[in-house]
């Protein structure tokens, strides 16, 4: 209810209808209620809205890596905005609400370097024996291209990455970061990368954790 000190011309306080009136520092001031909002989202809107947030929940730990590994996919948008836009296209499987991420098919780096026409590996007690064909026949795949490996530990928000002393020319490399009895746990990527560090290939998801 609102209540008017000297007539309708007086000021007063208190609401009528969707209007407030009150006073403030002596002075009298109208202004109108907010219209009341009904979030109600369609099946697709939700379905989009849980795509995104898997789309972050899969990118955001690898974030500082992917400002170089998408660095080259487009010269107008950031590489974080490079990496969702093509993981929300292709990295996404399964209808809402059980949507999720499909591992072997989302990147976590996007580039000109081929990667090896077959990648194998080999896991035992003194850590992972990782295998690659040698053979070059596309553009841009040199000899002394270098092997990155990037590993995430299932109950971790966080990743490690690192570049090993490994060559495309050499065709298999034992790291021993992570052991056989270990691998159960851990997310495995491979990436190679040029010998001027300008340019990376795509990804290639070696191992996919247990759940």
């Amino acid at each position: 209810m609102a209540r008017l000190n000297n007539g309708i011309l007086g000021g007063g306080s208190g609401k009528v209808g969707t209007v407030v009136m009150y006073t403030r520092y002596g002075r009298e001031f109208v202004r109108s209620l907010p219209t009341p909002t009904k979030d109600k989202k369609t099946p697709g809107q939700l379905a989009q809205r849980q795509k995104m947030a898997l789309i972050h929940q899969f990118l955001r730990p690898e974030k500082e890596l992917i400002q170089k590994t998408f660095a080259n996919d487009s010269s107008t948008r950031s590489p974080y905005q490079s990496a969702q836009s093509y993981n929300l296209k292709h990295a996404i499987a399964g209808e809402y609400p059980d949507q999720y991420i499909d591992l072997q098919k989302g990147l976590i780096s996007k580039g000109n370097i081929p990667l090896p026409a077959e990648i194998t590996y080999v896991a035992n007690k003194d850590g992972i024996r990782i295998n690659w064909n040698t053979g070059i026949k596309e553009p841009n795949a040199e000899d002394y291209d270098t092997l990155m490996i990037v590993w995430k530990y299932k109950q971790s928000d966080f990743i490690d990455y690192t570049t090993v002393g490994a060559r495309r020319y050499n065709g298999t490399f034992l790291w021993t970061e992570i052991t056989g009895e270990e691998l159960k746990d851990y997310t495995i990527w491979l990436i190679f990368r040029n010998r001027e560090e300008t340019d990376y290939s795509n990804s290639y998801c070696l191992h996919i954790a247990d759940k």
